[in-house]
């Protein structure tokens, strides 16, 4: 098989319009980096859509040189830039991105790698923008897992276009998970800078003793919460004789809802009233009994307070 680098091959259309243009080596894509990428890639109105640099049949080009892969828009702007080094996207950190992505001529995405692997180094490795350039999005990785220790802080960040954080979601290993003694592992914000709600999550499971509060809280715009629930390691818990795990308020605080729930069964002594109640302007519109998850109907006692 002869080793010297052959003509290019040229593919058509069907409207006998260039579609690649490729170099080969022994059968394979090759062509020095020097002399030019080894495939150009057009589309059908004849502008230039892709450039592929390889040698040896590996997508290569010494990253100090550019990029191995570059796709354009039709309007012959960049739409995005890898760089590989021997068939591995690869770029020194420090020298900046191996991936990066463009929308209307600003960077809003990139990844860093070297030698295939995903980096974390003291910078976020993943980094997402909107098109004023401002930050959408950052994650921290270790080996490929979402992951950064809870006391360096989230490991993924969200913001609004206004430059606002959105979302701020802590992760060890993949898994959500913050000791609850150090705070919510996810908070999500309204675009005034307000909490949304918080969640306390240790090991994937939502979980906070009960007697420091809820798991889980909502809130409306105005600072005032409307959905509180209390939950330890993935379970529905808070003795009923200290009030409901789950409840619920209007925007002006009335009660809505209360779910009486232990070890994740509805339960509540019926002398001290129903395990579920729900609430329409200030009154009881629907309630049941249930002591250890049984539900009870057939009784005499009914306490005033909660006759229809």
């Amino acid at each position: 098989m002869s080793n010297i680098e052959t003509s290019p091959l040229i593919e058509y259309y069907s409207d006998n319009t260039i579609h690649f243009v490729s170099y080969f080596k022994n059968g394979k894509f090759h062509r020095n980096h020097i002399k030019g990428p080894a495939a150009y890639e057009y589309n059908r109105d004849k502008t230039l859509k892709s450039l592929f640099y390889y040698e040896n049949g590996k997508i290569h080009r010494p990253w100090m040189k550019g990029p191995a892969i570059i796709t354009y828009n039709r309007d012959g702007s960049i739409r995005s830039e890898t760089f590989y080094e021997n068939g591995k996207k690869h770029k020194p950190f420090i020298y900046g991105p191996a991936y990066i992505w463009y929308e209307d001529f600003k960077i809003v995405y990139f990844d860093f790698y070297e030698e295939g692997e995903r980096q974390e180094k003291s910078s976020p490795p993943k980094v997402e923008l909107y098109k004023n350039g401002l930050v959408r999005s950052q994650t921290y990785f270790k080996d490929n897992k979402v992951h950064r220790p809870y006391y360096e802080g989230p490991a993924v960040i969200t913001f609004y276009k206004n430059g606002v954080v959105e979302s701020e979601e802590y992760y060890q290993e993949g898994i959500k998970h913050r000791p609850w003694t150090e705070g919510p592992a996810c908070k999500m914000y309204y675009s005034t800078g307000n909490i949304l709600f918080e969640e306390y999550m240790e090991k994937g499971d939502y979980h906070r003793p009960y007697a420091e509060g809820p798991a889980i809280i909502y809130y409306y715009n105005n600072k005032n919460f409307f959905d509180l629930r209390y939950i330890e390691k993935g379970v529905y818990n808070r003795p009923s004789r200290i009030g409901p795990a789950w409840v619920m308020f209007s925007p002006k605080k009335d009660l809505l809802l209360e779910k009486y729930i232990e070890n994740n069964i509805f339960h509540r002594n019926i002398l001290e009233g129903p395990a579920l109640i729900e609430y329409h302007k200030k009154k009881i519109r629907k309630y049941k009994f249930f002591v250890n998850g049984k539900r009870i109907i057939d009784f005499n006692f009914k306490p005033l307070a909660y006759k229809k």
